[in-house]
């Protein structure tokens, strides 16, 4: 796709800004870098569990964030269409994976994919209003810099739709995010995976379904007042309603209510919503915060002290609207991976890099379950009698993921010695190319 790059400095397309947005195209970008960054979580987390070599794990993140980021990938999630399915998005992401030097086992792919939504699901249930969707996706683009070595392609390729989405959710209005949050739960929508993280939290009830809290600080917001305040208009002499007097009584929901919040969700360190955040490593905010500051992000971000906001511009494609949209309907309903990647990624459907690997991110708690790896997930959210499987994931430390880390570097460097010693030896050879089929070398 030619000049797709001038996506990141050209204007957003008409049907996304003002008054008269289409809701569904607005709620694309939010939908995919969301999910895209609890994907690259998971998949941090699950390779590093399962001990899969360092240099492996460093590739495929790499190009899994280089994939997720691409300009050609964003500019066709923003086509004028409806709204996808989950199985769409399940072959979205799956092709994402595709470009890397992994490769997902069918059940492996349904499980991380049921765990995206359902971590969707419960971040945008749990903001206290609909703009905190700003923090969310934030959290998710900041943090996955911080996956990527400094400097590569893959972290360029993350600024580039950081400060993208930065522009664009600046010139989205706060009635507009009503609508792209009820969007997301509408795709949301009817599914109740249970996760073991979100159960032993309490966090989701045995039927899958979520607890709303209450209370909390009111959000900073100009339009949001407490409840209770009444507003009296009286009739001026145009005929126009003029604001006349204030009242209040005492509602009950005030005793449940903090004081007005003054975060600023653009800005890491006034942020005070910490959903988007990787739930699965876990670590204090103090951590977090560190890490942000000793990454290149508060000087990617001193950019927008005052930004202008961007000129619409007319949407690409083919001159009739409906005769777009109908493309679109179409793609998203006769769908491939191959097709995908060659329109998309331009890239084949099987990685051609050396030292792939098969992974299935969930095979160790299919094992302590003694489920079977080929049980499918029900893709769209369909329980069975028993309410259905619960997908095991545990967060580990920070330090444990240090551990482990220094692990790995020490593995790498005495399989470097035994490639070495055994060279030309047929029967190791044999035996090192096992290890390097299942990514232990």
């Amino acid at each position: 796709m030619a000049g797709v790059e001038a996506i990141w400095n050209e204007g957003l397309p008409a049907t996304m800004v003002g008054s008269g947005a289409d809701a569904i195209q607005m709620t694309m970008p939010f939908l995919l870098y969301n999910m895209g960054g609890e994907m690259l979580y998971i998949l941090q987390q699950r390779l590093y569990s399962q001990k899969i070599r360092k240099d492996k794990i460093e590739s495929v993140l790499n190009d899994l964030v280089t994939c997720l980021y691409s300009p050609s990938l964003l500019q066709e999630m923003l086509q004028r269409g409806p709204l996808p399915s989950n199985t769409y998005m399940t072959k979205v992401f799956h092709s994402i994976a595709s470009t890397s030097i992994m490769t997902l086992s069918d059940s492996g792919m349904e499980k991380l994919y049921e765990l995206m939504v359902m971590a969707l699901k419960f971040q945008t249930l749990s903001v206290t209003h609909p703009k905190d969707i700003i923090a969310v996706t934030m959290n998710h683009l900041e943090q996955s810099r911080l996956l990527v070595r400094p400097g590569s392609a893959a972290l360029q390729a993350a600024d580039n739709a950081l400060l993208w989405m930065v522009r664009y959710m600046k010139q989205v209005t706060g009635p507009q995010y009503h609508h792209v949050r009820a969007m997301v739960l509408k795709f949301c929508q009817g599914r109740k995976t249970r996760v073991s993280l979100f159960l032993r939290e309490k966090l989701q009830y045995d039927n899958g379904m979520f607890p709303l809290s209450q209370g909390g600080g009111m959000p900073n917001d100009e339009l949001v007042q407490m409840p209770g305040v009444i507003h009296y208009r009286d009739s001026g002499d145009s005929g126009a309603s003029q604001p006349a007097s204030m009242d209040a009584f005492k509602h009950p929901l005030v005793l449940a209510i903090g004081a007005q919040r003054k975060n600023d969700n653009f800005n890491f360190r006034t942020r005070d919503v910490t959903h988007g955040c990787n739930m699965y490593i876990s670590q204090s905010d103090d951590q977090r915060l560190a890490a942000l500051e000793a990454s290149e992000l508060p000087k990617l971000m001193a950019v927008f002290n005052g930004p202008p906001p961007l000129n619409p511009a007319a949407p690409p494609g083919p001159s009739s609207e409906e005769d777009a949209t109908a493309a679109v309907a179409e793609r998203r309903t006769h769908y491939t991976d191959a097709d995908f990647l060659s329109m998309v990624l331009n890239r084949p459907s099987e990685a051609a890099d050396s030292g792939g690997f098969k992974f299935n991110p969930f095979a160790q708690a299919d094992m302590m379950e003694g489920n079977s790896p080929k049980r499918a997930v029900q893709l769209e959210g369909l329980q069975d009698d028993d309410g259905g499987e619960v997908i095991e994931i545990q967060p580990i430390s920070r330090e444990r993921f240090h551990a482990i880390n220094s692990e790995l570097a020490g593995m790498m460097e005495e399989l470097e010695v035994l490639d070495t010693v055994y060279q030309g030896n047929a029967s190791s050879s044999s035996l090192l190319e096992l290890l390097r089929e299942q990514g232990l070398a």
